[in-house]
């Protein structure tokens, strides 16, 4: 009889499961509505990256058709100070 008490008290506390197996089904509307989003959102991202590598083209042709123009060359005035302001005590 003990032995059943055991038996018993380590059942108890494994998971109960129904004996009858349920097969979880979905929705098929939600299921072809998901679908037909991700295929519009993978269209989108194809087009947004075709759009960009033909910006980039047009940007490139563009910048290589600019001339070059150097900066103009800024000169530093002479100061007529020429005495050396830093001196030292004597």
């Amino acid at each position: 009889m003990a032995d059943t008490e055991n038996e018993q008290s380590v059942d108890s506390t494994q998971q109960v499961a129904s004996k009858n197996s349920t097969t979880k089904s979905k929705n098929p509307k939600r299921v072809a509505a998901g679908k037909a989003v991700a295929e519009k959102m993978k269209q989108a991202r194809e087009e947004q990256k075709k759009a960009l590598t033909e910006a980039q083209i047009i940007i490139a042709n563009n910048q290589l058709k600019q001339p070059v123009v150097a900066p103009p060359v800024v000169e530093q005035p002479v100061s007529k100070n020429t005495r050396n302001v830093l001196t030292t005590p004597q």
